[in-house]
């Protein structure tokens, strides 16, 4: 069986569905974001009934914001995963967990 598309492969194409249809499955809206090939990535971002978003992580890591994707900050009280990003009309924030 060849890849229908050589810049996501099939095997990534199959987790990220399946991802998805849990996610929609427990009540989330799943919005994917990929390139993969292998420049990496495969984000999906779930946002909840309330409008809510929240990063969840595996193993060990510092959860850090951004206004710029230049400086970053830890985020306030060094919270664990889960995190609820809260609701705010602040400027636009980007988060990454660095491990």
């Amino acid at each position: 069986m060849t890849d229908p598309d050589p810049e996501f492969p099939a095997t990534a194409a199959r987790i990220l569905r399946g991802a998805t249809r849990l996610l929609e499955g427990l009540g989330y809206a799943a919005i994917a974001e990929y390139t993969l090939g292998n420049g990496r990535r495969a984000d999906i971002l779930a946002i909840d009934g309330a409008g809510q978003v929240t990063i969840s992580w595996t193993g060990t890591g510092t959860l850090q914001e951004s206004t710029n994707l230049a400086n970053w900050t830890l985020v306030p009280g060094n919270p664990t995963s889960p995190y609820v990003v809260p609701i705010s009309l602040a400027p636009k924030k980007f988060y990454r967990v660095q491990q």
